[in-house]
Parts: structure tokens; sequence; C-alpha cells
């Protein structure tokens, strides 16, 4: 395989997002469509954070096989938070004593 290109996708969710707005929009989705999907890119498809759908994706092979991996991020994207899109560690995630320590695994 030669070349993964992902241009702004939620590829560690939205956990940290910092769009309030659009967080209680995907909250009311959630509540109202029952999709799968929203629960997995917001981590409330386990009870633990270690049972989630993206958390166990992180550690599954694939990548590898590209020769090269092109990830697009945007800080003007008011979607899907920079650190998601790029695959990288946020602020937030060191200061969350909880999660924090699980989010970085999957980086």
């Amino acid at each position: 395989l030669h070349t993964f290109l992902s241009i702004s996708g939620p590829h560690l969710g939205y956990m940290y997002s910092t769009n309030t707005l659009f967080d209680g929009g995907i909250w009311l989705l959630k509540s109202f469509k029952r999709s799968a999907c929203l629960h997995q890119l917001s981590f409330t498809d386990a009870s633990k954070l270690t049972d989630t759908f993206i958390y166990k994706l992180s550690s599954t092979r694939g990548l590898e096989y590209f020769k090269a991996v092109i990830l697009v991020a945007s800080p003007q994207d008011g979607y899907v938070p920079l650190h998601s899109s790029r695959v990288t560690e946020c602020a937030a995630c060191h200061r969350d004593g909880k999660r924090g320590k699980q989010f970085m695994y999957m980086v």
C-alpha cells in the first residue's frame, strides 16, 4: 500500500473537544438517534475507557503497511479537535488524572 491520506478525521474522537456548541449537538444526537458511531467517537460506548472501540482500535496494526501516512489538520477546524486529527497529545489530557494516561496510550 502506498499512501494513507486523512483530512481532518477525528482519529482520537471528541474526548477533549473545546467546542461546546458542537458537543451539545453530539449529545443531542446521541440522545435521540442511538447512533453507535457517535457513542464510539465520544467514548461512551463502554463503561471503561479501555473497553471502548477507539481505544481498542488504537492498538491494532494497520498503518505500518503504508509507505506514507499523511494526516491533514487545521487549527481553524471548528468540528474536529486539532489533536484528534493530528493524533497528538493535548494539554487537557495531561491535566486529566482519570482518563489522561489511557488517552496518551492511544497516541
